[in-house]
């Protein structure tokens, strides 16, 4: 997968994002499927293990910064998926020391939220 936070790519050692929506279709009668969707709520939690390469991240929290988070990946069928989260929080992050000849890792939470220009949370695509 290539994982791209603020514009810089990430050599990322995990990453999971959890979704949660109430989005669901609306059917009518004498209609076959459905017809429209509910809009509702939308909560996305990102939790992101990097290889730490500087510090910009870690202001970025202290800051209470946003950032956005984009990830590409190619599934087993061979399907390639985007997930665009195009702005986030982070709600904790830090760089805990391994040890000697150890690497350091960043581990970070973020959180998405409804882009004020854009209007989403979360965007995802999907490609043969």
């Amino acid at each position: 997968p290539e994982i791209r936070v603020a514009g810089s790519d990430y050599a990322a050692k995990s990453l999971g994002a959890t979704v949660n929506h109430s989005v669901a279709s609306r059917t009518e009668i004498g209609e076959i499927g459905p017809q429209s969707m509910r809009r509702g709520s939308c909560g996305v939690s990102i939790r992101l293990r990097s290889y730490m390469d500087d510090f910009n991240d870690l202001d970025d929290f202290a800051g209470n910064t946003s950032t956005d988070v984009w990830f590409v990946m190619i599934d087993a069928n061979g399907k390639g998926w985007s997930f665009s989260f195009p702005q986030c929080k982070f709600s904790d992050a830090g760089a805990d020391t391994q040890g000697l000849d150890q690497d350091d890792y960043q581990d970070s939470a973020l959180t998405a939220y409804l882009h004020p220009t854009e209007l989403c949370t979360v965007r995802v695509q999907r490609w043969a």
